[in-house]
């Protein structure tokens, strides 16, 4: 069965439509949306082989759609339709990823063609059967080094060309939902809910779900699997009155969406800052961030104004402050972030005044670390550290501080190469946000954190293999790499040559 959508304001040519398609024969599901804005929705809500879509419509038209929407979904066939024959359309419609340009009416031999050509009703679309017995899985799940590559492609958008080579292909033709989660409230309850969330996306698509994490932590999910997941925490929240936040993306394409839907899936569970604990899902952004920049300044200079005084605002005073923020927001959690983001701008440079280190310090460190919150006094608390340590350091010079961190975290990472680290933990050690860290060490070193880290496993285990005391596993194990055929790949790539080669077993 192939899933379609149509998208026109007129409801008469929308039932038409699906009238038509039903007269072809074609088993199918038709789905509706009136304007572009709602056809957004539809397209997030689940994934779709083929979408009619009208020019002009109200609220967005056919081609912003497209344009909005293509990258994100490069599986689903777009057809725009249009009562104009302007060459102009045309033109547009096909440079912005349109298969194909009709005009109405729309015949049904038209519409019989469009099928056949640009949808997969010969293998029966995107419910059709997989087996995932790829060498990805095995009775346990997920190979540990595909699911760590998979967390960071979620994560920070770093694909790594070996993934491509594993995962099961048709991985790259499903829609996939991510979903992240703060279950530290609840003790065991919360444990045992999501235990029966996993329960419950396996039961609904086994092989197409992979959990990281513990008491917090994200998961992707196929469709199917989602729906279930979704259902099971909301029974579960519901039942045990467990204070869980919980966001779920948008529904992507293939795996070149998932960055942006671990990113929806975070700005979803940001809800809680406004509206407390609670599952959310990913909306589409209505209002643009550009105006706010007034809003924040004026915020800014009452702080200023305390600032000034050699001191940091006490809680009660940051709080009135937070809270006509809170009011200039209009319950959306985004606006209110970017609204703390431009005031503090304005605040840290008016503080440290060209020291732009620290500003930067300050900043990237404190505002992602805003994100993790779970309620306006959380942001109200870090606020005030912030603004203390603002204050406390505005005359110290910090021209060393960055380069300390960075030797501080290479040193750790030396004595903890056996280990499984991440650059979570790595963060974690010099008291840096993640985000914060990887930019940090990018600039400090020119080069990212896995590659250095690699690079830097790799070193000693050549240096093992040198003194002749270990096997070519051995020294895999003791730099950190559990498969070491994946350690040999990663040598050749670095050095040219296999292990046994370089001992000269080869």
């Amino acid at each position: 069965m192939i899933r379609i959508l149509i998208a026109d304001d007129d409801a008469s040519i929308r039932r038409g439509m699906e009238h038509l398609i039903s007269r072809l024969g074609i088993e199918c599901e038709c789905h509706e949306a009136e304007d572009g804005l709602q056809a957004l929705h539809r397209l997030h809500e689940r994934l779709f082989d083929l979408a009619l879509v009208d020019v002009r419509m109200p609220v967005m038209d056919g081609l912003r759609l497209l344009e909005a929407v293509k990258p994100a979904f490069p599986l689903t066939t777009f057809v725009l339709i249009s009562a104009y024959d302007e060459f102009q359309y045309v033109q547009k419609a096909l440079r912005t990823g349109a298969a194909d340009y009709l005009l109405k009416p729309v015949s049904e031999e038209e519409l019989s063609d469009v099928l056949q050509r640009l949808t997969p009703i010969g293998d029966a679309g995107h419910n059709k059967e997989t087996k995932s017995s790829d060498k990805a899985f095995d009775l346990k799940g997920i190979r540990p080094d595909i699911k760590e590559s998979l967390r960071l492609l979620l994560t920070q958008d770093m694909e790594d060309p070996y993934l491509s080579g594993c995962l099961p292909e048709h991985w790259r033709r499903m829609g996939w939902t991510v979903m992240v989660y703060d279950a530290r409230c609840g003790g065991e309850s919360s444990m045992l809910a999501l235990e029966e969330a996993k329960r419950a996306a396996n039961s609904a698509d086994v092989g197409h779900n992979v959990w990281w994490g513990g008491a917090t932590g994200m998961a992707l999910m196929s469709e199917a699997a989602a729906t279930a997941a979704e259902g099971a925490l909301r029974a579960c929240i519901a039942d045990k009155d467990l204070s869980w936040s919980v966001g779920f993306s948008f529904l992507y394409s293939g795996l070149t969406g998932l960055p942006a839907a671990h990113d929806s899936a975070i700005r979803a569970m940001r809800k809680r800052i406004l509206d407390g604990p609670g599952i959310y899902k990913a909306e589409a952004q209505s209002r643009a961030l550009s105006c706010l920049a007034e809003e924040g300044e004026e915020l800014a200079k009452v702080l200023l104004a305390v600032l000034k005084q050699g001191k940091a605002p006490e809680e009660h005073e940051l709080g009135t402050v937070l809270h006509k923020l809170k009011d200039f927001s209009k319950g959306d959690s985004e606006r209110y972030l970017a609204l703390v983001d431009r005031m503090l701008l304005s605040v840290a440079a008016e503080i440290v005044r060209n020291q732009e280190r620290l500003e930067e310090l300050f900043l990237d460190r404190s505002l992602e670390q805003l994100r993790e919150c779970s309620s306006m006094r959380e942001v109200i608390t870090r606020i005030c550290q912030l603004l203390h340590e603002m204050v406390k350091s505005n005359d110290a010079n910090g021209t060393d501080y960055y380069d300390r961190l960075v030797k501080n975290a290479q040193t750790y990472m030396m004595q903890h190469l056996a280990e499984d680290l991440s650059l979570e933990e790595i963060a974690g050690v010099v008291h840096l946000s993640a985000g914060h860290f990887s930019r940090l060490f990018r600039k400090q070193t020119g080069v990212n954190f896995v590659a250095y880290l690699n690079d830097i496993r790799l070193s000693e285990g050549r240096r093992l293999l040198l003194t002749g005391h270990y096997k070519v596993y051995e020294a895999a194990e003791r730099v950190g790499y559990g498969n070491w055929k994946h350690f040999s790949r990663l040598f050749r790539q670095k050095y040219g040559q296999s292990p046994n080669e370089f001992l000269g077993k080869g």
